[in-house]
């Protein structure tokens, strides 16, 4: 067999239908969902034990009045940080609640 004779084989790729697609995204959606669901929950224990031991420094209720500082985030990075962490998590796992509406919405389970 020479170069120009040779048989042609083309791999045929069977026919799968978009649900098909959209239910393996369902599935790996579901299991980054757990994942950030996860870390979500692990930022705000963090941050909740945090603030449990140091009270917020940024307000204060004083004579049925409310004060706050100026420039309070600069006086507890500790603190910002552990906020945008939880901050971010929420935004990751937001953003999967919404993937997993759409691809729902996709597959008719839910309207």
């Amino acid at each position: 067999m020479t170069w120009f004779n040779k048989s042609a084989t083309v791999e045929t790729i069977p026919h799968v239908s978009h649900l098909k697609w959209d239910e393996l995204r369902l599935v790996e959606v579901l299991k980054e969902y757990q994942a950030a669901e996860k870390a979500f929950e692990a930022a705000h224990r963090e941050l909740f034990a945090y603030a449990r031991q140091n009270p917020d420094p940024r307000s204060v209720f004083l004579n049925g009045n409310l004060f706050a500082r100026i420039a309070a985030m600069t006086a507890d990075p500790q603190r910002r940080e552990l906020e945008a962490a939880r901050a971010r998590a929420l935004a990751q796992r937001n953003e999967l609640l919404q993937q997993r509406a759409a691809l729902l919405k996709s597959l008719g389970v839910i309207r």
